[in-house]
């Protein structure tokens, strides 16, 4: 099996543990100010992101490799909304290239079981992308204290 693909799919782990733990903390700061629909979006990707995490664990057993979740890179949480929006969405983006690298990877590989769950998976962070990128163009949009009313 591909050094570089085992490598990668622990580098996806990491990025969706560090998610999993950026969306329960922005859960929190909207349950304190009150937030209702973004609490229930961010416990929502929280519980996705974990998922995956859970995914790729067992498909590195699966390859007979040891999974490797070390410590999730360190979580920017900001009280500023918009400014959550913006380093999720970069996250995101980020995450979506790795995804599309790890693909690239599978297939080189011939590793059909491993190409197939990164593309499960990345249909489903793509959706979590234009989720963000939606919401970022409704502060745009909207204005922050617009947007805000909205989430109440």
């Amino acid at each position: 099996m591909s050094q570089n693909l085992i490598q990668t799919l622990n580098d996806l782990l990491v990025n969706e543990l560090t998610a999993s733990n950026r969306c329960l903390a922005h859960a929190e700061l909207c349950d304190e100010h009150g937030y209702g629909r973004l609490l229930e979006a961010h416990e929502r990707r929280a519980q996705e992101e974990m998922a995956h995490a859970r995914a790729l664990i067992g498909r590195l057993i699966s390859l007979r490799a040891r999974p490797q979740p070390a410590r999730p890179d360190p979580v920017a949480v900001d009280v500023d909304i918009a400014r959550q929006i913006r380093g999720d969405l970069q996250a995101s983006e980020a995450t979506v290239a790795g995804y599309h690298q790890g693909i690239q990877l599978a297939v080189e590989a011939g590793d059909q079981g491993t190409r197939e769950l990164l593309e499960n998976i990345l249909r489903e962070e793509q959706e979590q992308l234009s989720w963000l990128q939606s919401q970022a163009n409704q502060v745009e949009r909207l204005g922050l204290q617009g947007y805000l009313r909205q989430q109440a």
